[in-house]
Parts: structure tokens; sequence; C-alpha cells
């Protein structure tokens, strides 16, 4: 069950105002999921995130006709909380998906205090609804192989592993897996 009700929830599209909130939840959720998956890699990971979650570059991105964020808020006690976010990017690719008519799932996050609440759920829904309206046929993601719970998540909408997708943290380049929905 849910702490949240439907009334407190949005789920709408960011707009340039949510860049400090959207790089502030990417850093911190980031951080708290894959610091603990690989401390052995800690400085890399903050590294990664110092480098790439900036300010600027989610303010280029909202500006970005490809790019579109999801952002999940609650009013809460009268203050407005951003519980999550998804960002789609039609511009993205790789190799084993051939399909002009795609769309990666680029980030997708929850606050970490707000995991296992039904919240990703619903976010999700949204996102796929949204892309269906939109006519594409492919939705792709990659996830770090040792984020099962993520993956179990991203399985249960209905997408299946379908190869791996290289991804540059800095000093490591790892296999991600690569997953795919048709809709």
């Amino acid at each position: 069950m849910s702490f949240y009700s439907e009334k407190t929830i949005q789920i709408q599209k960011a707009t340039p105002a949510d860049a400090p909130a959207l790089t502030s939840l990417a850093r911190y959720a980031f951080l708290e999921t894959y610091i603990p998956l690989a401390p052995h890699r800690k400085k890399e990971i903050e590294q990664y995130v110092a480098k790439d979650f900036t300010l600027l570059n989610t303010e280029l991105a909202l500006q970005d006709p490809a790019v579109h964020f999801f952002v999940m808020k609650a009013l809460f006690l009268e203050e407005t909380l951003l519980l999550g976010y998804a960002k789609l990017n039609t511009a993205l690719s790789t190799p084993s998906i051939g399909a002009k008519n795609k769309v990666c799932i680029e980030r997708f996050y929850i606050h970490p205090a707000h995991k296992n609440r039904g919240l990703g759920a619903q976010l999700m829904k949204t996102v796929l609804k949204y892309i269906r309206q939109q006519g594409i046929k492919i939705v792709w993601l990659t996830v770090w192989d040792v984020n099962l719970a993520v993956i179990d998540f991203y399985e249960r909408f209905g997408f299946r592993q379908a190869g791996v997708h290289l991804f540059d943290m800095g000093d490591t380049i790892d296999e991600d897996i690569l997953m795919v929905l048709e809709v």
C-alpha cells in the first residue's frame, strides 16, 4: 500500500524550473544505489556523478527536443517533493536495435527514501502510456548487471534482456544489460 494518495501525487512533464531538483535527485539516487552495489568503485562512481550529473547538463537536456522528462511530485505538508523522474531520449541509439521508431529510457529514478511504495510502477505506467500515444514501437534501456532488483522491476513490465550495452563510467567500461520492450 502506498503512503501517498492519488490526490497528492502528480506526474507531469518537467519544466526548466525543475532542473535543480532533477539534478539533485539524480546525483543522490545514483550514489545511493551504486556505491552499495560496488563499494570498491566508490571513487569512480563519485567522479562519474560529478562529471555527468551537473545542473548545466540537466538544463541542456530540458531544452533538447529529443529528450522528455516526466517528474513525479507529491504535495506533503504544503511542500512539493520530487519523488522520482524518468528521462526519455529518442536521439540515443544502440547497435543492436536498428528500428527508427524507438526511445531510450535513459534514466528512471525514485528517491531512495520513497522506494517500495508502488511509485516506480505508477511512474512507469505513465511513461509507457505516453510512449504508446507517441506511436513509438520499441523502448530500450540499460541496467548494470549487479542491480538485480531493478532488472526484476523492468521484467515485470515486459522488458526482456536483449544483449549488452557498453557503459563507460570512467576507469572501467562495463557491459550493462540491454533490455527491450515492444509496445
